[in-house]
């Protein structure tokens, strides 16, 4: 009897057939094909998910045409033929219409018959997206006068002409959008366009994207309208405001302090769903809207970026900007920078403060992230005997516990800004991971990290006496990269490890990786005997260093096109 159930029971259930599945399931799969292949890659919509499934058979086909939510999906750059029959198979519920350039006929006449089509359907319109450049915007403007009681998303980015030869456009579209025309909008992303007055501004935003940021029709936004302008959205979930060009006026720098000494004298708002914040633009106007903005500690996805212009000439007032930017209630967002990379790329003027770590292998936007940047102005006078990455590192993570400390590209010392006052700053450190190129990377970096001999003899406490784990990945330049450079380089590891070991703080692991990228190894002229022959120069050196640390390894890498242990590339 018990053998009869078990056998029973090991029965697998007669599996039913995709055909005789409910309509309401079968719909929500079509669903979720659908999204998966709907609109193709920037606008080559070489078919339809759904259309795909109507090719099964007569059943999925009769399915999907009485389903109007799988035709809502609207390009105007498509046949007149199938954009009419798209808004006829979707009669009955919204759609989503976009207006851009047909992909691979770039610059061809817009379709001026297929936005008549649409027009008598405006009231369905869940969302508009239109990116055109604003030479043609007029053509959208009878569409964007009518009212759409039903939009939710609204994406009017212009697109730059390619035929500008690099001349950036910085004009603004007239079209007049409205609260009352669209007064269910839950997504604005938008540039340089005139946008209502602050009185007459959305108050139900749950995502808000501007770059260049925009006027009203009357003149130009104040930074106070801003806040106005967030401080009636506080369901806001995403946030961006990127302003270069176009900047709203702020508070001048000489009175901000002044003004706003004290969190108690701001009327300080708060964005309690915030999970996205990305700020780019001139020091006076992030600095004021981060004294009055409020944001959860827990924000998944912070990315404030600066543009210290040429109005600030004096490298000390430079200084101050990096330790006051981020004001006193926002400090959670520096003290969450443990694990933290500093990226000073060598022909640029921008230095980053990123956790988790910023790699070249990040293509994609990470899902939680805090980045603080600054872009330096290229025409101010900097002293010599100044590093403005040196302060910049200091002036960000002085806050910190930093315990992981990436140098992607380590600043430059100076006379006034060592490596000495750069490690002071950073005594709970137990990582340091270093890379960048043979001429980046200098052996005063380790120098500084070894403790100074004391008159018995003996060792002072070094700095980072917690260090335990140091890395290095360098990248050799092309012809830049010879053997006595190198062996200064790893002699330089060596003498620290030593002094470390002697001053009873003992490094645990060491890792040294030099590499040849594709590109360097095709430019040079070095024989591969040569580059042999420089490897076979440090085998002493590296062996001693074995005796200092507790692990040691070094690897020489050559054709790679990036680092392939540390993911970067220069």
């Amino acid at each position: 009897m018990a053998e009869d159930s078990f056998e029973q029971r090991s029965i697998p259930p007669a599996t039913l057939s995709v055909l005789e599945l409910p309509l309401e399931i079968l719909v929500v799969i079509f669903a979720i094909v659908d999204t998966l292949d709907c609109w193709g890659p920037l606008g080559a919509a070489y078919g339809r998910g759904i259309a795909k499934l109507m090719l099964v058979c007569r059943y999925w086909r009769d399915v999907a045409y009485a389903t109007p939510e799988f035709w809502r999906r609207i390009d105007a750059a498509e046949p007149l033929d199938r954009v009419s029959l798209l808004l006829e198979r979707s009669g009955g519920c919204t759609i989503d219409v976009r207006i851009f350039y047909p992909w691979i006929r770039k610059y061809q006449p817009l379709c001026h018959e297929a936005i008549a089509l649409i027009l008598p359907h405006a009231h369905r319109i869940r969302s508009l997206c239109i990116n055109l450049h604003l030479d043609h915007y007029p053509a959208v403007y009878e569409l964007l006068e009518r009212d759409m009681p039903a939009l939710e998303h609204l994406d009017l980015v212009p697109i730059r002409d390619l035929r500008s030869k690099g001349q950036y456009d910085r004009n603004y579209a007239t079209c007049s959008l409205s609260r009352l025309k669209y007064p269910r909008l839950r997504s604005l992303v938008s540039q340089r366009l005139h946008v209502p007055h602050p009185m007459g501004f959305w108050r139900t935003l749950h995502t808000l994207k501007m770059y260049d940021f925009p006027r009203t029709a009357s003149g130009e936004y104040l930074m106070r309208d801003v806040i106005a302008v967030l401080r009636a959205n506080g369901g806001l979930e995403e946030l961006v405001l990127w302003w270069y060009s176009g900047a709203p006026t702020a508070l001048p720098p000489n009175h901000q302090e002044s003004r706003l000494p004290q969190a108690s004298e701001r009327q300080l708002f708060a964005l309690r769903n915030l999970g996205l914040l990305s700020l780019h633009g001139t020091y006076p106007c992030v600095k004021e809207l981060l004294y009055h903005l409020l944001i959860p500690e827990d924000i998944p996805y912070v990315d404030i970026r600066v543009s210290i212009s040429s109005e600030y000439t004096d490298v000390y007032e430079i200084t101050q900007i990096f330790g006051t930017l981020i004001p006193t209630h926002l400090r959670f967002l520096q003290e969450r920078m443990s694990n933290v990379s500093f990226t000073g790329p060598a022909g640029t003027d921008c230095y980053t403060c990123c956790t988790p770590p910023y790699t070249h292998a990040d293509l994609e936007r990470a899902p939680e992230r805090t980045a603080i940047a600054f872009n330096q102005y290229p025409g101010i006078p900097v002293p010599q005997s100044v590093s403005l990455g040196v302060r910049c590192l200091v002036g960000v993570l002085g806050y910190t516990t930093v315990r992981c400390l990436s140098l992607a590209g380590p600043p430059p010392p100076a006379e006034d800004d060592c490596y000495e006052r750069m490690f002071d700053a950073f005594p709970s450190l137990e990582e340091l991971e270093v890379s960048g190129t043979n001429l980046m990377i200098r052996p005063d970096l380790f120098t500084a990290l070894s403790p100074a001999p004391r008159a018995d003899g003996g060792r002072e406490v070094p700095r980072c006496p917690h260090l335990r784990v140091l890395v290095v990945h360098c990248a050799r330049m092309p012809r830049r990269w010879t053997g006595p450079q190198l062996l200064e380089l790893v002699e330089a590891i060596g003498g620290c490890a030593l002094a470390r070991a002697e001053s009873d703080v003992r490094l645990h692991k060491v890792v040294l990786h030099f590499w040849i990228s594709a590109v360097t190894a095709a430019l040079d002229s070095e024989e591969p005997e040569q580059v042999e022959e420089q490897e076979m120069g440090l085998r002493e050196p590296l062996q001693r260093l074995c005796g200092f640390v507790d692990v040691a390894e070094h690897d020489f890498s050559h054709g790679a096109a990036v680092c392939a242990r540390c993911t970067s590339g220069y």
